[in-house]
């Protein structure tokens, strides 16, 4: 992405998971400019997730692409991350099977060509797969219900850079009309992807950029003002300050964050990209990233988390 982040929330517990008591609280840094690396382990409460397939030790010379990190993700307890389906549909189903066993997801990772550490001493966690839902009504063409959960093999060993997201309850159409923004400006994103269209592989260090938020109720004003444009279930629209900076290639799962009271909350996670269609910034109007909205799933992911094997999940 072309400035983008994983941070995290107000502490709403999730069901039968251990979440730390303290979260989303504020840095102790200054103030995050748009387009810049993230800082590792600045925020305490930020872990990066890295969503990636190991080509070259599973499909022999024939695949030998790397280390090919696909996505972001966030942490909401000790052996779940929360993603979009654009990310999991890859690993889902029994026809995925070699290639859900080639990926690894990488927790507290800072600097992709390097293992990096914890204060503690802890390297970043490298974890298999053991199981990936989807969204039950996850639709690959309009891309709306785009969110779907990893199971991991094994669970995280949290330190300072490595701790979950909190999660916002579940949306009502009350809260959503009142607690929610027409506009809010104190949303950061980011992710892993790629800084730009033209590069061969994402950025090895993370990405974030402030981006603005808009309710669902100006999310659906603004979509009716576009010919023919299908605006995806569960999601809302986000623009950057510079048509410049955008979501690109391998974003997908990235975080978006916003600040209330003194806390960061998990917004969302990001759904789409806009680099490949935005005309290098120059696109008049300027094709908006769109935010699956977290708030609108909690129900589900609780559902899931509480007991992964009848999660309501698309049909594999």
């Amino acid at each position: 992405m072309n400035g983008l982040i994983c941070f995290v929330a107000v502490c709403i517990g999730i069901a039968n998971a251990q979440l730390p008591a303290r979260c989303g609280e504020e840095a102790l840094t200054g103030r995050i400019l748009g387009g810049q690396n993230v800082l590792k382990c600045t925020w305490p409460y930020t872990p990066l997730v890295s969503i990636r397939i190991y080509y070259n030790s599973n499909f022999g010379n024939d695949f030998n692409f790397g280390n090919l990190t696909i996505c972001g993700g966030a942490i909401i307890s000790d052996q779940y991350i929360l993603t979009s389906a654009v990310c999991a549909a890859p690993l889902y189903g029994p026809g995925a099977a070699v290639v859900r066993q080639s990926t690894r997801v990488v927790i507290g990772d800072f600097d992709s060509r390097l293992e990096d550490f914890g204060n503690d001493g802890r390297p970043e966690d490298v974890i298999e797969l053991e199981e990936v839902k989807i969204h039950r009504d996850y639709d690959n063409i309009t891309t709306s219900n785009n969110i779907a959960l990893f199971k991991l093999r094994t669970r995280i060993q949290y330190n300072n850079c490595k701790l979950p997201a909190c999660l916002e309850p579940q949306r009502t159409s009350t809260s959503s009309s009142c607690d929610v923004p027409e506009v809010d400006d104190t949303c950061i994103m980011a992710s892993v992807g790629l800084k730009s269209p033209n590069d061969a592989e994402a950025s090895n260090i993370p990405q974030q950029a402030p981006i603005k938020l808009y309710s669902r109720q100006v999310t659906e004003a603004i979509a009716k003002q576009v010919p023919n444009n299908i605006l995806p279930a569960g999601t809302v629209i986000g623009r950057t300050e510079s048509p410049a900076v955008q979501a690109c290639l391998f974003d997908w799962g990235g975080i978006v964050v916003c600040r209330k009271s003194n806390k960061w909350w998990l917004r969302g996670v990001i759904s789409t990209n806009n680099c490949l269609v935005s005309n290098g910034g120059t696109a008049t109007p300027e094709p908006p990233i769109f935010i699956t909205e977290v708030a609108n799933y909690r129900q589900w992911i609780d559902t899931c988390v509480t007991n992964f094997h009848s999660c309501p999940t698309i049909l594999g």
